[in-house]
């Protein structure tokens, strides 16, 4: 045995202390084990809970502190749309930009003839809006996400045409193991782990959302003064529909791009309102009308279908419908043109959310 190690029956207890110690064959004494650090057994401490009192070292009953106990926060009441509170509506005389009210901007006679002809009240619902740029930004992505087909598609090995032999030899050659020439690894070989299938990219968007963003980007065109309303087209261009007489109108009145709204339902979607399930669902706010009563309460006037006529072969100019106005397509042009009706359809669309101010 080495004489490092000592024999199991050569440790003793020594009378009067709390350790063991260890007699060699020799007769020698050994150094007590350590229980812990420095001597003396570890102790765990107790971490202290954030916001209570630092504890004392009497029982509880005999406490000298004067920190009342903790306790829990009071409820905050039942959760849910029961709950909510609507905010008060705004205070008469309030300044506009700040609660709501009308804004009074100029009327323009026509596009090709912008003289001011009277003054009319933008209502404040959406004209005078708070600006949120993240509620934008989630609008914008939801429709480009929208309008994506997913229609991307890729061959795998099976549906690469070529034959299924083997190639060469699997021993000999020297080169590297191969089967068929469609695997992916060759050239004109099928593709590994690509799109197979129609993938459907749309998802939905609170309708809260879509109307605060759409009040953004209207009250962020007012306040740069890139908004216009006009009464008419003008001669020329209403009717007949002469592309060369929009393009001399914009170019004197220095659009670089125009989206121009109109406050007649586009026939396309009146037609297909009347044909097919008799709805026509609202792009905005998602509020379905009858198709049949739509197209009656707005006929098609020869000035509107010629504007959609003179504006198709032109890009910097877009004409919609009061219906299909959206966050994108004002985002996207410089200036925004608005008719009389348009503005008095917005108005009629969202009087009827009487939390909006």
């Amino acid at each position: 045995m080495p004489h490092h190690e000592l024999h199991p029956a050569a440790v003793v207890s020594v009378p009067g202390s709390g350790a063991r110690a260890a007699v060699g064959r020799a007769g020698g004494a050994a150094r007590p084990r350590r229980a812990g650090s420095r001597g003396r057994p570890r102790r765990r401490r107790r971490r202290r809970r954030r916001g209570a009192p630092p504890r004392s070292p009497l029982p509880p009953h005999r406490s000298l502190s004067t920190t009342p106990p903790l306790r829990k926060p009071p409820p905050r009441g039942r959760r849910g749309p029961a709950a909510r509170r609507r905010r008060p509506p705004p205070a008469a005389g309030a300044d506009a930009a700040t609660a709501g009210g009308d804004r009074p901007t100029l009327v323009y006679e026509s596009l090709t003839a912008l003289t001011p002809v009277g003054v009319t009240p933008l209502p404040g619902r959406l004209f005078s809006a708070p600006v949120r740029r993240d509620l934008v930004h989630r609008t914008v992505h939801w429709q480009l996400a929208c309008r994506r087909a997913g229609t991307a598609a890729t061959k795998p090995r099976a549906a690469v045409a070529g034959t299924s032999a083997k190639c060469r030899p699997q021993k000999g050659s020297g080169r590297a193991r191969a089967g068929a020439r469609t695997s992916p690894v060759f050239r004109g070989g099928g593709v590994a782990h690509g799109p197979k299938t129609e993938k459907k990219w749309a998802y939905s968007l609170p309708h809260n959302v879509r109307r605060a963003a759409l009040r953004s980007v209207l009250t962020n065109k007012w306040d740069a003064g890139r908004l216009w309303v006009i009464r008419g087209v003008g001669e020329g261009v209403g009717g007949t529909g002469k592309t060369g007489v929009l393009v001399a109108a914009l170019d004197a009145a220095r659009f670089k791009s125009a989206l121009i709204v109109d406050g007649g339902e586009d026939g396309a979607v009146r037609a297909r309102g009347a044909a097919g399930a008799g709805r026509v669902v609202d792009g905005v706010d998602g509020v379905a009308a009858d198709g049949a009563a739509a197209a009656a309460a707005t006929p098609d006037r020869e000035w509107a279908v010629g504007l959609r006529r003179a504006a198709t072969n032109v890009p910097p100019v877009h004409v919609l419908p009061v219906q299909g106005i959206n966050v994108y397509d004002v985002l996207r042009f410089e200036e925004l043109v608005l008719t009389e009706e348009a503005v008095a359809a917005l108005r009629a669309r969202f009087d009827r959310y009487e939390w909006l101010f």
